[in-house]
């Protein structure tokens, strides 16, 4: 989505620059990380699944509103936040990046270019050369829940992820690279993290771009 579609759907969803956009349920890091990367500066996120949160008796309505329009004034990219694919080659080699890939192993591995294992029109299936792999499932809890700091701070260092490098993130279309900037930046404080928004699905239909594995 560019950025003058994506300010309009703002706009049409009654949120202005000065609104407090809270983000919840499935991908509730991806709208959160997109409203960041684009200078909505007032975003937060609800953590936790939907059902956690009506099963702690909070307020739930099937009623769908109806916003005024707003009018949100036009996007900017926020480098600190956003890689992109130059962003990404660049990094490859360099001792003072990590680019950390968060699909799965099989998808690490190159035996399945989707999640769900669909091969058509996928690309080629592997992995950026030299990136890390720490799966995402590796970062929740059994309710889909990001683990504790502690725990995050473990599964992270132990895959060798120091707070003095510059993290990039990409998983397939950008959820779970969100999910994971998220932990890094929001819950653990590394200073330099930011989200390959194209991931595996401009990476791995590039036919120019390196793949290993």
């Amino acid at each position: 989505m560019g950025l003058e579609k994506l300010q309009r759907l703002l706009s049409r969803s009654g949120i202005s620059s000065d609104t407090c956009v809270v983000t919840h349920g499935y991908a509730a890091p991806l709208g959160f990380w997109l409203l960041k990367a684009h200078g909505h500066d007032d975003a937060r996120i609800l953590i936790g699944s939907r059902d956690q949160w009506a099963q702690a008796g909070q307020e739930w309505s099937t009623d769908v509103p109806g916003p005024p329009d707003g009018d949100h004034p036009p996007l900017t990219e926020q480098p600190p936040l956003l890689a992109s694919r130059e962003a990404l080659e660049a990094a490859i080699g360099d001792p003072s990046a990590i680019l950390l890939d968060v699909r799965a192993e099989s998808e690490y591995r190159g035996e399945r270019f989707w999640p769900s294992g669909a091969t058509e029109d996928g690309g080629r299936a592997g992995r950026v050369p030299g990136s890390i792999n720490v799966p995402i499932d590796s970062l929740r809890t059994a309710d889909g829940s990001p683990k504790s700091r502690e725990e995050l701070g473990r599964v992270l260092e132990n895959a060798g992820l120091a707070r003095d490098k510059a993290v990039i993130t990409y998983c397939t279309i950008g959820n779970r690279a969100s999910e994971a900037w998220f932990a890094l930046r929001y819950l653990l404080g590394y200073p330099n993290a930011r989200v390959y928004y194209g991931s595996w699905v401009e990476w791995g239909k590039a036919a120019d771009t390196r793949i290993e594995t």
